[in-house]
């Protein structure tokens, strides 16, 4: 059917990224895709919301007037960046202090998906509620670490309540940048709360979003100079046959 070949449906979001409507290889469980892609070679940008909060830094210190070291000023975030193993094996001892019922893996992947949504603004405080259509929403680090201890476990360790400073400091910079260079942020209403200011997580998915798609077809731009073709592209992640 179709020459062996699974139709997506473009699906364009004003954040920056390319989505596909209904089953796609970007919402698949990674094993599905392999089957679906076959033999090939993915790259993929490493923790890249955080990488590209980082390249921030620098301008930062220097607007607050300050020669201390990107390294040093950042600690958690270079041992994010730069060990990711050792950040993520210290945070995982702590937060699930000898559980045994999950899986080590199970584990991290909870660690990273509670981390992701640090990095893209998920408050560490406060309870649920309930949106404009009636339904109850959580906080995003309830929905990923469900047991209340464990995610206090998670919040007060120390090596991540530095990395959440960090992050807030990062995203308050880039948020003053964007508001100062890019007065027309605030034609677009989908950026905005409901009382009608920009909201600075929506604002920095936007800059992220789009700084990722530019990135990413900059890579497919120079492959495709060389005969190189995606098959496929998952967001900070692009597949070639060869």
């Amino acid at each position: 059917i179709n020459g062996a070949k699974f139709p997506q449906r473009i699906k364009l979001s004003p954040f920056g990224r390319t989505y596909y409507e209904g089953v796609s290889v970007q919402n698949v469980h990674k094993e599905l895709r392999r089957a679906m892609l076959g033999n090939c070679w993915e790259y993929d940008m490493r923790s890249s919301v955080v990488a590209w909060k980082m390249g921030y830094a620098i301008d930062f210190l220097l607007q607050a007037n300050t020669d201390a070291d990107v390294r040093l000023y950042f600690p958690a975030t270079t041992l994010y960046l730069e060990d990711k193993a050792d950040f993520m094996a210290t945070v995982r001892y702590f937060t699930f202090a000898g559980n045994t019922t999950l899986t080590d893996d199970f584990q991290l992947r909870l660690i990273k998906q509670a981390l992701t949504a640090i990095s893209f603004g998920a408050k560490t405080t406060g309870s649920g509620w309930t949106d404009s259509s009636g339904g109850w929403k959580n906080p995003a680090l309830v929905d990923i670490l469900m047991n209340k201890v464990e995610r206090q476990n998670f919040i007060s360790d120390p090596t991540v309540k530095a990395f959440i400073a960090e992050q807030h400091e990062l995203d308050e910079y880039i948020f003053s940048v964007a508001q100062r260079k890019l007065p027309e942020l605030m034609n677009f209403e989908f950026l905005k709360t409901a009382s009608g200011r920009l909201s600075k997580s929506k604002v920095l998915s936007y800059l992220y979003q789009h700084a990722e798609t530019n990135a990413m077809d900059m890579i497919c731009t120079m492959a495709s100079n060389q005969g190189k073709h995606p098959i496929a592209r998952v967001h900070d992640a692009v597949f070639f046959k060869h």
